[in-house]
């Protein structure tokens, strides 16, 4: 717990003192920061509205899934949602988002990259992180929540390639990238999700 609370500490003081010590990108107002521990931090400041977004993306997208393993980056993404150390139930999980007046979260499994975002109202930035980091650290797998995801995360699968576009882009992609990783469906195959185990997440 302890090291969870370090993390949000370390990122807020990022926050504040962005612009004395960011290394300086070709977007105007974004600063970067890479941790000691290889962490990369963005940070844009808006203050149109009082809301902060925080998003963390993961280099692991579908082209880094091998056919026995594609679709497991999206099954843990629902997973994610479902409970972790600190908010151990997707009812503690919601709740404490409530408390905190999130209006939007989501997640996404693309073929480059897997994000997780929140938004929240910016005077809650403090426990947004902490409450973020022990989700993307400590979840939990319940495994009668994953044989329940599993259902969920098939349906979306099979709801996409109803799509009358699925079947066009999917051939498409197969003569393209004969040989290479972008030929297979980020979201994953069917049968993979159906034999994933908690120890394979």
């Amino acid at each position: 717990m302890k090291k969870i609370k370090r993390f949000a500490v370390v990122l807020i003081m990022l926050m504040l003192i962005a612009p004395a010590f960011a290394e300086s990108t070709p977007i105007p107002g974004l600063s970067f920061f890479k941790l000691a521990n290889g962490l990369e931090v963005f940070v844009l400041e808006n203050h149109t509205v009082p809301l902060t977004r925080i998003q963390i993306s993961f280099r692991c997208g579908g082209l880094t899934q091998t056919p026995e393993t594609c679709g497991i980056f999206h099954l843990y993404e629902h997973m994610l949602f479902k409970g972790n150390e600190k908010y151990k139930t997707q009812t503690e999980f919601s709740a404490k988002m409530t408390e905190m007046g999130v209006p939007g979260f989501n997640g996404a499994t693309s073929a480059e990259y897997v994000e997780y975002h929140i938004k929240l109202p910016s005077n809650k930035t403090d426990q947004g992180l902490e409450f973020w980091s022990y989700a993307m650290q400590k979840p939990l797998f319940d495994a009668k929540e994953l044989e329940k995801e599993k259902d969920v995360v098939c349906n979306e699968i099979n709801g996409n390639r109803a799509n009358p576009g699925a079947p066009i882009f999917a051939m498409l992609t197969k003569t393209m990238f004969p040989k290479y990783p972008w030929r297979r469906d980020a979201g994953g195959y069917e049968k993979v999700i159906r034999a994933a185990t908690r120890d394979m997440l």
